[in-house]
């Protein structure tokens, strides 16, 4: 269940379990919002083609109070997966697909896997931009969504 957002317009601190569908209807709530989602339903339909699984973990300003989002920040938990590393590498940072997805899409993807930056901790603070549009400390708790089934 997805909490109502907290002070700031941000999600109380933690991770937030969810369902697809959940997500879309707390925050698939204008025509720009809709647009953002389904380029990610589009990008995880590729990911799915390509054999990819793990949890996803969702933030970015499209999991906040903003109105128009900027894009959807993406990190797809696949620690424990060790075949899936090379489709992420390809995916994510090799492709023509990973700079279209960024610049056209505005769908960021990460990936955390064993030994490398967990993105499921990293998100859950503010970046200095966010923190500064809303007049807080850098390091600000958030919450982030977790989507176990894509």
């Amino acid at each position: 269940m997805i909490p109502p957002l907290a002070a700031h317009g941000l999600l109380p601190p933690g991770e937030h379990c969810c369902s697809l569908v959940e997500a879309e209807q707390c925050f698939a709530t204008s025509a720009h919002r809709k647009q953002l989602w389904n380029n990610l339903l589009l990008a995880l339909k590729t990911m799915r083609d390509k054999g990819l699984s793990g949890s996803l973990v969702v933030d970015g300003s499209y999991v906040t109070d903003k109105p128009l989002p900027d894009d959807i920040e993406v990190s797809l938990d696949a620690r424990g997966q060790p075949d899936t590393i090379q489709g992420l590498a390809v995916i994510f940072h090799l492709s023509p697909q990973a700079q279209t997805l960024r610049e056209q899409h505005k769908v960021s993807f990460h990936a955390t896997i064993d030994g490398a930056h967990d993105f499921t901790l990293f998100f859950q603070y503010l970046g200095p931009k966010s923190a500064k549009i809303k007049g807080l400390n850098r390091r600000h708790p958030k919450g982030v969504l977790r989507i176990f089934e894509w």
